[in-house]
């Protein structure tokens, strides 16, 4: 990923689900990038599991949520997680794009 860009990366904001986050979060230990992990405002998985320390069940709501949010981050996501100092978005189905640079939303 980053050797696909001439700019310079200082952040990657990635999906929390399935390993798509572990995965560029342990790719990325090793350079000075932040890894910012987004998941639904409505399936807090990854903010619940490192406010208490550790993976618990999270009530779920939403269509979309109920369809694309687990009700528990993994083990190795919530380890990778915590050990690179991922930070925790919570995103809104509702969020307005508008006026947000092509190149960030590609």
């Amino acid at each position: 990923m980053l050797e696909q860009t001439t700019n310079p990366v200082d952040t990657v904001v990635v999906a929390v689900g399935g390993g798509l986050m572990p995965g560029v979060a342990a790719a990325l230990e090793d350079r000075p990038v932040r890894v910012v992990a987004g998941e639904p405002e409505t399936a807090p998985t990854l903010r619940s599991a490192l406010d208490i320390g550790q993976p618990t069940d999270v009530p779920v709501s939403g269509v979309a949520a109920d369809s694309l949010g687990a009700r528990r981050v993994g083990e190795i996501a919530f380890d990778v997680a915590r050990r690179s100092n991922a930070q925790d978005l919570s995103v809104s189905f509702g969020l307005d794009v508008k006026g947000v640079p092509s190149r960030v939303i590609d």
